[in-house]
Formats: structure tokens, sequence, C-alpha cells
């Protein structure tokens, strides 16, 4: 079932603020109060698959490589991009003779994730049609799985990856530029003569984006090891960099790459401990997962909050607790950094739970920043007074409208997901109720009428 929300895509949440500690004022009134507090209410939780994710162009960074490992099975990650001319700039191939074409996009330095060390092998192959073409095929059915057909391999490179170093890159007659680090990758000449020849009126005719049609690119990391691209810069997009000469002048033209394009995803679990998880049945399992891009996702059942029902709600937080082992090292694959609940409606689509999504007076939703929300409803990873890293959220709100029946009879379950699940790879492994005695628990702040 296709999910209701794309917040990750846009960096906003649709969301009004509400302070926790006002919920059940209007009903105290000036009687005596005895006020309750409880942290024995604890929940059962099990793993279960994510619904598929819409990864689109409107993601700044995407992951490229593969992550292979007893826990959480292998990922593979590749990104489909379109090819076009630059915005406003055509060039005049009919008398040009080609020297060499060449793909760079930029790196991300802020999604390091796997092992530095790894020497990428990353190919760039054609797509068989055209990348628009192929992506209107796909119509509503794009999603984290959807793949389009290709052909032949346009270039290839195996380099480690250098986040932090400026490359120098040759602009031919014009004068060098610093660049910060890249993919670059030098495609086939037989891929760059079909433009020579061509003429602006050609180009202007989408002659290019029929000739280009837009590329897939693949990475094949040594160790395990995800390649972050950035499309996020200036341009926001990457380049396509042909080297040519002009009767007697040598010159560069840049096109675009990534102007429009969407990663493809695929788990092989057979095998892991989240595939373990998924055939469990049992609701009250020891570990649980949580992983981006349609993979692992963790159910809670809070129905212990029905206990309280004959009480009023001043607070509810869900707390988590993360699980470190020393075999799984969170600096070099970091866990997830915040996360979300969401409850299946009467059309079993997930929905953002009201702490996050309420609606305002008017019955319309409001906006409020990534930080605002985090400041209302957590969820933020965070290091607690024992020194354990936990996950906490506000889920007053939410407790409340079950209680009143606003969301159906018995709709105790919530779904938690990573906050950036279809742009950042983090995953976490978090404590069910196992013999640690840190699973989860519900923390309420209650008033006896």
């Amino acid at each position: 079932m296709r999910l209701l929300f794309l917040f990750a895509t846009t960096l906003l949440f649709i969301a009004a603020c509400n302070d926790p500690g006002t919920i059940g004022i209007g009903l105290l009134g000036n009687e005596e109060l005895e006020i309750g507090f409880t942290d024995t209410v604890l929940v059962k939780a099990k793993v279960v698959p994510d619904d598929s994710t819409f990864i689109n162009s409107a993601i700044s960074v995407h992951s490229i490589g593969q992550l292979d490992e007893p826990v959480f099975g292998k990922t593979t990650s590749q990104l489909f991009t379109d090819i076009r001319i630059a915005a406003f700039t055509f060039p005049n191939f009919s008398v040009a003779t080609l020297d060499s074409v060449v793909m760079r996009i930029p790196l991300d330095s802020l999604t390091i994730y796997g092992d530095p060390t790894a020497v990428h092998h990353v190919e760039v192959f054609q797509l068989t049609e055209e990348f628009a073409v192929g992506k209107e095929a796909l119509g509503d059915e794009l999603d984290s799985t959807s793949e389009l057909e290709y052909g032949d391999l346009l270039g290839e490179t195996m380099f480690v990856a250098n986040y932090f170093d400026t490359v120098m890159v040759d602009k031919h007659a014009e004068e060098d530029s610093l660049l910060l680090p890249h993919l670059r990758v030098r495609l086939d000449d037989e891929f760059g003569e079909q433009f020579m020849g061509l003429v602006i009126t050609d180009l202007e005719d989408n002659s290019f984006n029929e000739l280009a049609k837009g590329l897939l690119i693949r990475d094949t990391p040594t160790k395990d090891n995800l390649l972050a691209l950035n499309f996020g810069g200036p341009l926001g997009v990457g380049a396509l960099d042909f080297y040519y000469t002009d009767t007697t002048t040598t010159r560069i033209y840049t096109a675009r790459i990534g102007v429009d394009r969407f990663l493809n995803v695929k788990k092989e679990q057979e095998g892991s401990e989240v595939e373990a998880a998924f055939n469990n049945s049992n609701d009250d399992q020891e570990f649980l997962y949580l992983e981006p891009y349609a993979g692992a996702n963790v159910e809670f059942d809070i129905s212990g909050i029905a206990q309280f029902d004959d009480k009023i709600i001043n607070n509810v937080q869900l707390e988590i607790t993360l699980a470190e082992f020393s075999d799984y090292n969170y600096n070099t694959y970091p866990a997830v950094p915040s996360v979300t609940l969401s409850y299946r409606d009467e059309n079993n689509d997930l929905v953002l739970i009201s702490d996050i999504s309420p609606t305002n007076d008017s019955g319309f939703d409001q906006q409020l920043s990534i930080t605002q929300i985090e400041s209302v409803f957590g969820g933020v990873l965070s290091e607690n007074s024992d020194g354990d890293m936990i996950y906490t959220m506000d889920i007053s709100n939410h407790a409340i409208d079950l209680l009143n029946g606003d969301l159906g009879n018995n709709n105790y379950k919530v779904y938690m997901k990573s906050f950036f699940e279809n742009e950042d790879p983090n995953r976490s492994i978090i404590h069910g109720n196992g013999p640690a005695g840190k699973g989860p628990k519900l923390k309420l702040v209650v008033t006896e009428p």
C-alpha cells in the first residue's frame, strides 16, 4: 500500500505545535487533583516489512553501492538518471570533433555509510529508451523497486572515495577550475561522437535527449559501503562534459545529469536476522530492526494505555532503546538519527499520528520545519542519564485520540519508520522485551478525576 505521506522529499511535515503540558487543562476545573506517574507499562513489538517507498528527484542525496552482512542481509542501490542540455545554452557541434566525454557528480561528505576504505567499481550504462518515456510508462507504480531497461556499458572506473579534497578539473580552452570531490567517469567515445555534427536547431528539436536517453549508475564496492552522490549543489545536478574541437579551437560543453532521477534498491534478506524476525509471529521479540528504502519497520502495540481510559491524560511518551553490540559498529554504520510514528487508517494506509500532523482549529494542516517537529514530537536519538541511546516520542495527542474513540476501535498499533527513509541509508537495532530489560515502554503522566 502506498504511503499517504512523502515527508523526506520535501524536508517539511504538515504539523501544528501543541504543548503536551496543556493537554486536558480545560477538563480540570478548580477541584482538588491527584497527579500520578508511571513508567511501568511495557509495550509489545515486532518487526514488519515496510510499504513501498517513493524515491525521486526531489531528494538531493542518493547513495549507491552494496551492504551485505548477517543482520539486515544484502542491500544494493543503483541510480537511474536523465541527461539534458544545459538550461538556456545550446552547443553547436556542426563542425566539432570529439576529444572525450566525462560524467561527473559531486560526492556528499555528510552521508558516508560503511567502510570508507572500500574501492568503488562504478559502471555507467545507457538506457535503452529515453528516461522520460520509461518513467512515464511506470506511472503511479514508481517506487524504490522500480527499474528501467538498460543496454551498453558506457564507462567504468575504480577509486577510493575522497570526500574532502578538492579536485582540479581541466576546462579545456578555459581556465581550469577547482571542484569539490566528485565521481568522475570517462564515457565511451562512441557515445559522444553520435552528437558531433548536430546543429543548434537539431538540439532544440530534442535530438539530444533522444540520443542521450539516460543512464544507470551502478557501484560494486570491494567492502560494504555506499557512495553518496549529491545533486543538491548550486546547479542541483551532475554534469556531462563534452570536450571537443571546433575547427581549430578546443571547447567544452556541459550538459546536465540527474535533473530527473530515482534510486532503485534491491534487498536480499535470505538468512538474515531481519528475515527471521519477519517470520516470527511473536509480538514480543527480543530485538527489533529499523531500516530505510522499504525495508524493516517496527510495529508497537500500545494497547496498555487503555487501562487509563478513566483518567485525564497529561502526557504520554513512547521510549525505545538502541541495542549495541561489539560486532556491529555504529561509527561505521550510523544508527537512524530520528524516527516517525504512523497508524493505519480505515483504508489501511499509513498516516502520521496527530502529534506530528494535527490540524488547526479551522481544520487545515499547518507546516513546521524539521527542527520544530523534533522539538514537539521528539523521535531523535539521544543519550539518557544511564548512558543508553534512546528514541523518545511524545504521543500524548494520539493517546487521547485513541481513548476518545476518534481512530476506531482497537486501533492501538503504531508503526515506527526512519524519518528520512527514502534518503538516508542509516539502520538501527533496537531492544525488544528481552532479558536486557530495556524493552519499549510507555511513560505516562495522568490525573485522577
